[in-house]
């Protein structure tokens, strides 16, 4: 590390382990500039600068095939999730109902599901905006996802349609992911 960093750094920055080469190729004075690395030198955090840094980190875990994790292992599904200094939205692109989104500041445990609750419809829809944001950046390649846009954001009390901040198909393309 730089010998300006102090003994121990701490930061409430989302920093992700694709961060760590970029970080090496930085101290090690190498330009990196035309790479297409999605991870960030951590140097300047190091440093104690402020600087202008991700607020928000896409997950995403592919469903392995029965080679990989052997026969009669029950699959993990695939999941797309995106996560936020404030909340997490955790998706499974075919599973409809398993959508979660959650408050981590009132609910820092992942206790209370907040889809299908008409107060967190906002929420929802900018998570699912900034998560469709995320996999555009990143070049994701829909591997299975069918033709579905905002899926579990209806209740029986509640039309995410009649919701008048939320854009129609119409307005926009579907999102790359079907469970927001």
């Amino acid at each position: 590390m730089p010998r300006a960093a102090g003994a121990s750094v701490v930061s409430d920055e989302i920093v992700l382990n694709i961060d760590l080469a970029p970080t090496i190729l930085d101290i090690a004075g190498v330009k990196n500039d035309d790479s297409p690395m999605q991870g960030s030198s951590l140097r300047p955090l190091i440093m104690g600068e402020t600087v202008p840094w991700r607020q928000a980190c896409l997950y995403e875990y592919v469903q392995e095939d029965e080679f990989w994790r052997g026969p009669g292992v029950a699959p993990t599904p695939t999941i797309l999730a995106l996560r936020t200094h404030t909340h997490k939205l955790v998706t499974y692109p075919d599973y409809d109902n398993w959508t979660q989104l959650f408050d981590l500041e009132a609910d820092p445990y992942e206790m209370r599901n907040l889809v299908g609750y008409e107060r967190a419809v906002t929420r929802h829809v900018a998570m699912c905006t900034l998560l469709d944001q995320q996999l555009r950046k990143t070049g994701y390649v829909d591997r299975s996802i069918p033709d579905r846009w905002l899926v579990g954001l209806t209740n029986s009390y509640f039309s995410y349609r009649a919701h008048a901040s939320i854009p129609t198909a119409s307005r926009r393309p579907p999102l790359l992911h079907p469970n927001c």
